[in-house]
């Protein structure tokens, strides 16, 4: 079994067990909030297991599911006024982030920094263009993201520096 279906066989228990503890009510989730985070451990762990191992195709997807399990969690515990208006915007953002990480795994491919580039531009214009981006509003709300997903944070740096020291033996 490799290590991606473990990962699987982890995040099918985790939503069984999510989704048991909202049916008998001893957690108050909403179905967004647990495939958020269903979303976001896949996304963090395919990407720590195909990082430098040229293995593109789901480090991408990986960069994808992460980044789409963060939107649902934002989209679940932010009230947003028009959902619709980010949706354009926000899949822009969501492939220049696969591109970024696309570019760090192959510093040489310069084709993926300038893909990145061009989808962040982009999703910057659409956003300003749909009046759903304010600078302010948005320095705002990443602290207040910032703020609320701490203990999420610290999983993922935890994750990175378990993985780099198990990659050094």
């Amino acid at each position: 079994m490799t290590k991606l279906q473990i990962i699987v066989i982890f995040i099918l228990i985790f939503l069984a067990v999510e989704i048991l503890l909202k049916l008998f009510g001893v957690i108050n989730l909403s179905s967004d909030e647990i495939f958020g985070y269903a979303f976001f451990i896949y996304g963090i762990s395919s990407v720590s297991i195909s990082f430098s191992k040229n293995h593109r195709g789901i480090l991408f997807i990986g960069s994808l599911i992460f980044c789409i399990g963060f939107i649902l969690l934002i989209i679940s515990n932010f009230e947003i006024m028009n959902t619709n208006a980010i949706v354009f915007p926000s899949t822009l953002f969501v492939l220049a982030t696969g591109f970024i990480i696309l570019f760090f795994d192959d510093l040489e491919n310069k084709t993926f920094l300038f893909l990145a580039t061009i989808f962040f531009v982009i999703a910057v214009f659409t956003a300003i263009y749909n009046g759903s981006f304010e600078f302010v509003k948005f320095l705002g709300s990443m602290e207040n993201i910032v703020l609320a997903f701490w203990p999420l944070e610290v999983i993922a740096l935890a994750g990175i520096l378990i993985y780099s020291l198990l990659r050094k033996e």
